[in-house]
């Protein structure tokens, strides 16, 4: 019995919702040697049907680089291709189900405290929004840290733990930005990273380093030195050693996610979800998203296209994906880039 060799990764790495789809698998030969292929998607699953993986595998149309045609159903090149696009696609859903997470937990934060006012509602909301933010960029990035809100009531204790465990924050979401700054100066938040509204961090450190001024002109060395040292460490996003930051966050921003919650005559708690999204949009956080899974599935097809020229076949399933927005100019991007992904066509010409 000949050994099959895995070309991709491990089915257990793949979420689970994929995991429990029919599967059809792929058995190819190329220079005598049997490859077993990762599983292929049935049309329910969450790339759709028409992903960039179903349609290379149901490919045969020429060429933008030529006019012959291929079946690429028949040989090597389209298990192999599709299976450079489904490992990116399932990239491209984890990133999906990262951003789908931070809606989620900024829903059930503003649902939990609807009763609250809308000030207090916006720092918790804040909270969990920076902590979402930085695990989609986490995501993307393919970085395994993510950040956590503790919810603990308990006097100087961190709003977010992040970078493994290793790296606290304090949040404060106040009126203006020294009332943020002032609230941050707590000597006994230590080493946390101080977070701040964007648009109130500069004039923020400004009003701390005036108060340090002040106090160091009257002798009150140790509350200058306080000041000081919380200035240092204000920031408007957190940021983890691997690479992973928040999206930074505004107080009118961080209003109106607020402000999506309300409560009806009969005490009914009411979510705005267009309301909530329009604000979330409004911090770049969802074009960020949009763009990463985009570039993420065109390095994919990138990919597939170093196989088809590595094995010598057309690559006339790159002109399909157009169905699912691509243009002419992204797919010869697509084939440069799956250029100079050239191992990929060495293992397949191996």
């Amino acid at each position: 019995m000949f050994e099959q060799k895995r070309l991709i990764s491990d089915p257990r790495d793949v979420p689970p919702s994929l995991n429990q789809r029919k599967t059809q698998k792929h058995v190819s030969s190329v220079n005598g040697a049997f490859l077993q292929e990762a599983t292929k998607p049935s049309d329910s699953h969450p790339l759709g049907k028409n992903s960039a993986y179903d349609v290379i595998v149901n490919m045969s149309v020429p060429s933008f680089l030529g006019n012959k045609t291929n079946n690429l159903t028949s040989v090597v090149t389209a298990p192999l291709a599709a299976n450079a696009v489904g490992i990116n696609s399932v990239q491209t859903y984890r990133i999906g189900q990262a951003f789908e997470q931070l809606r989620t937990s900024i829903i059930s934060r503003g649902t939990q405290y609807t009763n609250n006012s809308e000030a207090s509602r916006r720092g918790y909301i804040a909270e969990n929004f920076t902590a979402e933010s930085y695990n989609v960029d986490a995501t993307i990035k393919r970085i395994s840290d993510r950040a956590v809100v503790p919810d603990s009531h308990q006097k100087a204790s961190p709003d977010i733990i992040y970078d493994h465990g290793k790296k606290q924050a304090s949040l404060k979401f106040y009126m203006d930005a020294e009332a943020s700054a002032k609230a941050q100066t707590n000597p006994e938040y230590g080493e946390q990273v101080r977070i701040v509204p964007a648009d109130q961090l500069e004039d923020g450190k400004a009003k701390l380093g005036q108060l340090a001024k002040k106090n160091e002109a009257k002798g009150r060395t140790e509350a200058a030195n306080i000041q000081k040292n919380t200035a240092k460490r204000m920031a408007a996003t957190i940021k983890g050693s691997e690479g992973a930051e928040s999206t930074a966050l505004t107080k009118n921003q961080a209003d109106e996610m607020s402000r999506s919650f309300t409560v009806d005559e009969k005490g009914n708690k009411k979510v705005n979800e267009a309301r909530l999204d329009k604000a979330i949009e409004d911090t770049g956080l969802t074009k960020k998203v949009k763009n990463a899974k985009f570039t993420n599935e065109l390095r994919g097809v990138g990919i597939a296209a170093a196989i088809g020229l590595g094995t010598g076949f057309a690559l006339g399933f790159v002109v399909s994906l157009a169905q699912n927005g691509l243009n002419p100019e992204s797919l010869k991007h697509a084939f440069v880039c799956g250029v100079k992904q050239g191992g990929i066509s060495a293992v397949v010409a191996a």
